[in-house]
């Protein structure tokens, strides 16, 4: 298991889980199976930006200025202040108007209405990069290591959770040819490409 699936694991588990359902409204197993499909999502859809140089160079840069891993050290008090509006900006830049089907697509298969999904990406994106820039610091990554550890994560991801992984490939795959390679380029760009200048 890789480094940030074991930070995922212990960042989402346990009591942030506890805090993450009260602070939603829905139950813990319901909150743990949306994290189990939009996690794949949100580190697939940066995998896939940080493909090219300039995309992973944009990321090194964004994680080493703007998330300095604070977060993470008091995820109680970020998660009962989370409708400050920092999730739902990284999330716009993250999905852009995709937000919204990805949403739908995960209420689909998890049963969980569309608001509370939405309430649980905005605080899941914040502590995901939180996390990927505290394993930046602590492992001295360069663009190239955080790319790299991106594409393992997400892979790994996607094994461990086939409802996030089915979930990212109809998300990148805009064409609907099952081929998600030739939709790499353009959707990360236009997700991805304003956040981390």
């Amino acid at each position: 298991m890789s480094e940030i699936l074991e930070a995922l694991t212990q960042q989402f588990g346990g009591d942030v889980l506890n805090s993450i359902s009260n602070q939603t409204g829905i139950d813990k197993s319901q909150a743990g199976s949306v994290l189990g499909a939009a996690l794949p999502i949100l580190v697939g859809a940066l995998a896939k930006n940080t493909s090219q140089s300039q995309g992973a160079e944009s990321l090194h840069q964004a994680l080493a200025k703007d998330h300095d891993c604070s977060i993470l050290d008091d995820l109680g008090g970020f998660i009962q202040n989370a409708n400050n509006g920092q999730g739902a900006g990284i999330l716009g830049h993250m999905l852009g108007g995709r937000r919204a089907g990805v949403e739908q697509a995960i209420g689909r298969q998890t049963g969980v209405d569309a608001s509370s999904i939405g309430s649980i990406l905005e605080i899941a994106a914040p502590i995901l990069m939180g996390m990927l820039g505290k394993q930046q610091r602590s492992n001295h990554f360069d663009s190239g290591g955080i790319a790299d550890l991106l594409k393992s994560s997400a892979g790994q991801l996607a094994k461990q959770s086939p409802q996030g992984g089915d979930l990212l490939t109809q998300f990148l795959d805009q064409d609907g040819d099952g081929d998600i390679s030739d939709d790499v380029t353009k959707i990360g760009i236009d997700m991805l490409g304003k956040f981390f200048k």
